[in-house]
């Protein structure tokens, strides 16, 4: 079960390189392998975990036929059965684009121009507001609330949210909706 856990492992490295066109992206990531209690017993099953990003439904779809496709195969080349599960946590995340315009707008009439920016590339992170956008045409911004003590990685454990970026965002918020309201 170790060997096969391994070379699954590996095998998933592959789906992006062989099956993403160049121009879209993608991340397969292996992000944990259980296997076994002991040194010195072979154990008799093994679990991977990990997760997908992706930023169109398509790709996501493919993905997952992709994973379970590799992983059958190769535990099947080994000589064991695989099973793969997947649970969608998160949606893609599509900002409409005016109403991501009218965000950027709105923070600038707040903290000014300069420091107003879109992002230079596409984000892959997970966020539940996705599943919201599904329902209600909108868009997702940063804020800036990065930490004050060096820790600036969301997902670690020393992150320390900056709640001195709050009232900025508060009065965003009321820009937009003066703006939205024609006020």
């Amino acid at each position: 079960a170790a060997l096969a856990a391994s070379l699954v492992t590996v095998a998933l490295q592959q789906i992006v390189a062989r099956n993403v066109a160049p121009l879209d992206s993608a991340v397969v990531s292996v992000t944990k392998i259980h296997t076994g209690s002991a040194f010195n017993i072979i154990p008799q099953e093994a679990e991977l975990g990990g997760c997908t990003r992706f930023f169109s439904s398509e790709t996501g779809s493919m993905l997952r036929r992709r994973i379970e496709e590799v992983a059958v195969s190769t535990a099947a080349a080994c000589g064991v059965k695989a099973e793969v599960e997947f649970e969608s946590i998160y949606a893609v995340l599509d900002n409409v684009p005016q109403l991501a315009e009218a965000m950027k707008k709105a923070a600038a009439a707040v903290v000014g121009e300069a420091k107003t920016q879109w992002a230079a590339n596409p984000q892959m992170g997970s966020e539940d507001f996705s599943f919201m956008l599904e329902k209600v045409p909108g868009a997702y911004c940063f804020l800036g609330g990065q930490a004050p003590h060096g820790a600036t990685n969301l997902h670690n454990p020393s992150f320390d949210f900056d709640d001195r970026v709050l009232p900025t965002g508060a009065a965003i918020w009321v820009e937009l909706a003066m703006e939205r309201l024609a006020v």
